[in-house]
């Protein structure tokens, strides 16, 4: 875990105006068991009793995903998709939900548990999205963390209300399904390896090899695309939490990082 660096290296390059490396805080080895860490997602622990610290998801290639503090390395809590091997996993952007794709269509969804002094009791199994025919490649929380996005090898992306009485035994609700409007040289519709849903829930960023796109969500159309956004694999892809300014106003940007050892910036496309 790295922070903001501190003492004379941070002195020295204020001066120098540049800004200082990052400092490591924290490390920990072998946390899934030498299985690699194929997704790390965090939050701020925002929801009802939760102290607002930041909270990590770490997701391994087995089946195992793990809950850290930030401040200090300590597992907070654990849980498994019990699927044979995990994809990703995130995190909902209050603090309340993990959710994972693995290797079945089905998506499994935790609550994490805080108690009344703002610590995380416990990681518990809340609800599942059925309705995908193939495995889900990608997840992504809405902004008020009542929905989530979904984009599977089935061709299609599901948005699911999770706003629901799941301790009365209540399911998640599908409310659209849009066909993934990308297709190769071929004509068969690809999988999208990330997405990446906007604040206002609007616009999708979606990614396919090195080809970044944008989505509108209500029609599901392509709004733009760019092929060869990078030179390799597109492996990161991220909004800007909040809108930043730029030399064109205050806008909420996207990131997408790359085998290529790049990391880019990107207007959205509207």
């Amino acid at each position: 875990m790295y922070a903001a660096a501190g003492g004379k290296a941070a002195a020295e390059a204020k001066v120098q105006g540049k800004l200082p490396p990052p400092e490591i805080k924290w490390e920990k080895h072998q946390v899934h068991d030498r299985r690699n860490i194929i997704s790390l997602a965090s939050a701020s622990a925002s929801y009802g009793s939760g102290d607002g610290s930041i909270i990590i998801a770490s997701c391994s290639e087995g089946t195992d995903i793990k809950l850290w503090s930030a401040a200090d390395g300590k597992c907070l809590g654990t849980a498994d998709t019990n699927q044979l091997k995990n994809t990703m996993a995130t995190i909902s952007r209050d603090g309340r939900f993990i959710a994972a794709a693995a290797f079945t269509a089905d998506v499994k969804v935790w609550e994490i548990v805080y108690a009344k002094d703002g610590s995380v009791r416990e990681v518990s199994k809340v609800m599942q999205l059925k309705g995908h025919k193939s495995a889900v490649t990608w997840l992504d929380f809405t902004h008020d963390s009542t929905g989530i996005v979904t984009a599977s090898k089935d061709g299609t992306i599901r948005i699911w209300n999770i706003n629901v009485r799941y301790h009365l035994d209540e399911d998640p609700k599908c409310l659209k399904v849009l066909p993934i409007p990308h297709q190769d040289s071929k004509g068969v519709t690809v999988h999208y390896d990330r997405i990446a849903l906007s604040g206002d829930t609007k616009t999708l960023a979606v990614t396919h090899g090195s080809t970044l796109q944008w989505l509108d969500l209500d029609s599901g159309t392509i709004i733009e695309s760019i092929e060869n956004a990078h030179d390799g694999l597109i492996t990161g892809l991220a909004w800007s939490p909040e809108p930043l300014p730029t030399e064109k106003g205050r806008a909420c940007i996207i990131a997408t990082a790359s085998l290529d050892k790049r990391v880019k910036l990107w207007f959205p496309p509207r």
